[in-house]
């Protein structure tokens, strides 16, 4: 596994991790008059996960993620029009910071009151769950990320291909371009540039199996471009989905 994709998954179920924490500090401060040890400590603790959070996203963001790579290189004007890039190019990160801000302004340390500790956490939950990219968003994600697997077998059944689906304008349009020329956003920032999907040769060189595994796997596993990366937590309609898409791109639907 790369870098990144450790990164993602470890990033990815921290959060659940600091939620869980936020909640109960919340919770027992609530119910409770006066703070004991104990809760002095799990707020630590909630602290404690919350900065290793944030530095965990701010290596993707910096470094590692290829859409936040794709968000700069593409120019702030194109990347604000693509949901994708820029949600996770701006409205993700700003919450996230405004929220360490929040639960940071009341540090254990300097024994807050039960007021102020209801206050920031409660507005640090708010902005959390405002910014997680849930699966029903325009970029969403899955709540629970998987790790690299072996390619699962998906048959893709003939006939009459539908409309792309919300997975292909959330991770492939930005690229791909909405047409899937190869002329999104960030398209010329890539070397080599993105596939035009409707390129004749390219259509008959590849099966939708090459597909499947390319999708799943990204650019390296298959010898191409580092810059698709995988996507190993699609589910297999999703990867259905997006296949036969890319076929009824292929044939100008």
């Amino acid at each position: 596994m790369r870098p990144y994709d450790v990164t993602l998954f470890v990033h990815s179920y921290l959060r659940w991790v600091v939620l869980v924490l936020a909640i109960a500090v919340f919770v027992k401060t609530l119910i409770t008059r006066t703070r004991s040890a104990g809760d002095v400590k799990l707020h630590r603790v909630l602290i404690g996960a919350v900065d290793l959070q944030l530095l965990l996203g701010l290596v993707l963001y910096v470094l590692l993620s290829p859409i936040t790579s794709a968000f700069f290189a593409a120019g702030f004007a194109a990347s604000m029009k693509e949901p994708g890039l820029r949600f996770f190019g701006v409205e993700h990160i700003t919450g996230m910071v405004l929220a360490v801000a929040a639960v940071h302004s009341a540090p254990p340390r300097k024994s807050p009151t039960r007021r102020r500790v209801l206050v920031t956490v409660g507005v640090f939950l708010v902005l959390v769950i405002a910014s997680i990219p849930w699966p029903f968003k325009a970029a969403g994600r899955p709540l629970f990320r998987g790790v690299s697997s072996p390619t699962p077998g998906v048959a893709v059944a003939p006939g009459p291909a539908p409309a792309c689906p919300p997975t292909y304008a959330a991770r492939c349009a930005a690229c791909h371009g909405e047409r899937g020329h190869g002329d999104g956003p960030a398209a010329a920032s890539l070397h080599p540039p993105p596939r035009d999907f409707t390129n004749p040769a390219w259509g008959v060189a590849k099966s939708d199996a090459d597909l499947v595994t390319l999708l799943h796997e990204g650019g390296v596993y298959s010898g191409l471009s580092p810059a698709m990366p995988a996507q190993p937590d699609l589910s297999p309609d999703d990867l259905r989905a997006l296949v036969r898409c890319v076929r009824a791109l292929q044939r100008g639907h």
